[in-house]
């Protein structure tokens, strides 16, 4: 009896389910990484700069949103990696003083000014200072535009496509390989 009741659950747990972006399905998620006022500062400093206005998705609780998640992502990283990429938002707050000769630190300049500098950056001809900002836009806009409002105004539907997805590994496993309009190019690692 508790074996069939055991595969029973294997056999459920293969099942797509609802295919939520953000399911409350028991499953723990890492607590957010802990940092303190300055780098919050920092952070929350270069968000406000590279984030959408306009007519794009945006709000105060969108913004915390996106900060929690951010931090929540860095929790799955090395303490290295994670410490170091906080310390790319520390140096980009102070970046306006040290390079750019602005009276100011990045928090304390308008969204223009700050954006202005960013672009120096990104088109300095020394490679070093232009992967300044990959990683924190890798972190600010992954997290961005995984918010349902951002969701919404593309247009973009995940559930469908994930369990399309689902659907179309489960028919690989099964069938064989995949077609060219699968747009699948390693199916001998779905096996």
């Amino acid at each position: 009896m508790r074996k069939r009741r055991a595969l029973e659950l294997i056999e459920e747990m293969k099942r797509p389910g609802k295919a939520l972006r953000h399911p409350d399905d028991g499953y723990p998620i890492a607590p957010p990484y802990p940092v303190g006022p300055s780098t919050e500062h920092a952070i929350r400093s270069v968000m406000r700069i590279l984030l959408p206005e306009s007519d794009a998705p945006r709000s105060p609780e969108l913004d915390d949103r996106v900060y929690k998640q951010m931090l929540v992502s860095l929790q799955y990283m090395s303490a290295s990696t994670a410490k170091g990429i906080l310390s790319v938002f520390h140096l980009l707050e102070w970046i306006p003083i040290t390079r750019f000769g602005r009276p100011s630190r990045l928090s304390k300049l308008s969204r223009e000014e700050g954006s202005a500098i960013f672009r120096a950056i990104e088109s300095s001809p020394l490679l070093p200072v232009r992967l300044l900002l990959l990683a924190p836009k890798a972190l600010i806009f992954s997290s961005y535009f995984d918010q349902p409002e951002v969701h919404e105004a593309l247009n973009y539907h995940p559930r469908k496509f994930t369990l399309d997805r689902i659907a179309l590994r489960e028919r690989i496993v099964n069938e064989g390989d995949a077609s060219e309009e699968d747009e699948i190019h390693h199916t001998e690692a779905l096996r």
